[in-house]
């Protein structure tokens, strides 16, 4: 999960209290299973952490399987800081169709256009 936050600022948002436990705090697995165990008010999800995805504590709900299936097969959503991700998606689409038509050639020329135009929208300020 990515998300506009910060990642320490996001992670706190998840556990509310649970990060009060530097013990708890400085082991992230425990972080994933407390989470996945609703602890602290948490969202009952693990954070996608593999190691606490599979953890005996977890894995006993009758519900949890499917996350220890689902997990390797994901991707990592990643979204601009900027939240401009409709406009980097419609650059990145403007700049590389003509790769995938036959128009252009995948050539140091063509990378370097793809990323300054990539670039030029992640420069720019949150709306």
């Amino acid at each position: 999960m990515v998300s506009c936050l910060p990642a320490g600022r996001l992670l706190r948002a998840l556990a509310g209290g649970l990060l009060a436990d530097r013990e708890v705090r400085r082991d992230r697995k425990e972080v994933g299973i407390r989470l996945g165990e609703g602890q602290g008010g948490a969202s009952g999800t693990s954070g996608a952490r593999v190691d606490a995805v599979t953890d005996a504590r977890l894995t006993r709900n009758p519900l949890h399987p499917v996350f220890v299936d689902m997990l390797p097969k994901t991707e990592v959503v990643r979204l601009s800081y900027n939240v401009r991700d409709e406009e980097l998606n419609t650059t990145f689409h403007q700049v590389s169709t003509p790769l995938w038509t036959g128009e252009r050639q995948p050539d140091d020329a063509f990378f370097t256009e793809l990323n300054d135009a990539v670039q030029s929208v992640l420069d720019k300020p949150r709306p």
